[in-house]
């Protein structure tokens, strides 16, 4: 007999067990019996169970008809603190769903199949690794999966962080809803580091199939806030804004929004940059120099290719010719019409309400230069010139014929008399 309950001492001769014996508290015990053994009832006999390893938990067996010893959880205390610890070589398991894909081989390991809700504080001091790879030895913290969406919203977002934050009445500096502040240490050996950035945001990279994207970005801000005296979508506080790539800095929308650009003074003031509604598709390229006093930008060839000019007037700049006919001048000056005239929507001035009086460039070629179309301020004022010294001439001709006619006059009075 091996661990059954019975009577612990030799009975009499007459196989009888006195009243004393049957009441003794150390008389009747398992066979083999130690100390911590249990006993249970196995439907037939009182049997015993050995005692268990230390801090090893008591459950039903597998057929639920005995207890037994569970070895694969440990419970312990050492009045500080309670461990549970699973089987050696094995990880625990919450829930059934799934097995490890991530080589959990550690009593100290713990896997979670289902949800986990923690309503507190969490501490992650190791590596998060929210990926079906192994963690990488480069990487603090991966978030890396495949996602589908379950059509449940309009919008399908990977991570979400949301929330809100209810400020203290001491939080007169700043209120921030997400910080990035990591420190870099290099490496100190002598290496050349190609970049070192605190935010990096890679290019969205998109399997479009046969949909269609109105709008594409790798970086998307909704818009500025709604409070606040001075307000920004996005607000650089000290630094250099530095665009490196070639593609253009677009500002507005077509069909949209026109482009806007205000540049603000250290003092006061606000210069704003922008074009027309109807802005026209062309490209403006600016010289590769500073222009000299006095000069103007000036786009020769019509392709949005400018260059300084001046309408200088020193002779050194010049390849004189010939000497202009003051008689010249003033016959084509007279020949010219002026005319009363507004100027059409965006074209001129861009002045539209004031009448102005003026020549047409198609019947004043003398007053035009680039192919025609532009006014020549030099030519204007070589005309005006060359005009009033025609019209003097004239007028010094006819004071001529005037004093030599009152002479005239002046003798035949004098011959009456």
């Amino acid at each position: 007999m091996a661990g059954e309950f019975g009577h612990g001492t030799t009975v009499s001769s007459d196989n009888k067990i006195t009243k004393t014996e049957w009441e003794g508290t150390t008389l009747h015990r398992f066979n083999s019996a130690a100390a911590g053994d249990i006993g249970y009832d196995n439907g037939s006999s009182f049997v015993r169970l050995a005692k268990g390893t230390a801090s090893t938990i008591l459950c039903m067996n597998s057929g639920a008809t005995a207890p037994e010893w569970f070895d694969g959880l440990t419970l312990s205390n050492d009045g500080t603190k309670t461990t549970i610890l699973g089987k050696s070589g094995d990880y625990t398991r919450i829930g059934d769903a799934a097995t490890t894909s991530h080589s959990l081989t550690s009593e100290d390991d713990l896997m979670v199949s289902g949800k986990l809700e923690v309503k507190g504080t969490a501490y992650f001091d190791g590596q998060i690794n929210a990926s079906p790879d192994a963690p990488l030895n480069y990487i603090r913290h991966h978030i890396d999966n495949v996602y589908t969406s379950g059509g449940g919203s309009v919008y399908a977002i990977g991570l979400l962080v949301d929330g809100g934050i209810t400020a203290h009445s001491g939080d007169t500096s700043a209120v921030i809803a997400m910080q990035i502040a990591t420190p870099i240490t290099t490496p100190n050996a002598s290496v050349t580091i190609g970049l070192l950035t605190q935010l990096y945001v890679a290019a969205l990279n998109i399997n479009i199939g046969s949909d269609t994207v109105t709008l594409a970005a790798s970086l998307y801000v909704q818009g500025e806030p709604t409070q606040g005296t001075l307000r920004a979508a996005v607000y650089v506080v000290a630094g250099k804004v530095i665009l490196a790539s070639a593609d253009p800095l677009q500002l507005g929308i077509a069909g949209t929004a026109t482009g806007t650009m205000n540049i603000q003074g250290a003092t006061s003031g606000v210069v704003t940059m922008t074009v027309a509604a109807v802005a026209g598709t062309w490209t403006m390229t600016l010289p590769a120099a500073v222009g000299g006093a006095g000069e103007q930008l000036t786009d020769a060839a019509g392709n949005g290719i400018t260059s300084w000019a001046a309408a200088a007037s020193l002779r050194e700049y010049k390849n004189v010719l010939c000497e202009a006919n003051p008689q010249d001048a003033i016959d084509a000056i007279l020949d010219t019409k002026a005319y009363h005239f507004h100027y059409k929507e965006c074209m001129g001035t861009l002045d539209m309400a004031t009448e102005y009086v003026g020549v047409m460039a198609d019947e004043a070629a003398w007053a035009m230069h680039y192919d025609g179309r532009i006014v020549n301020p030099v030519n204007t004022l070589g005309y005006m010139v060359l005009g009033f010294q025609a019209t003097d001439a004239r007028i010094e001709s006819v004071e001529d014929k005037v004093e030599r006619l009152e002479a005239e006059i002046t003798e035949l009075k004098a011959g009456l008399n």
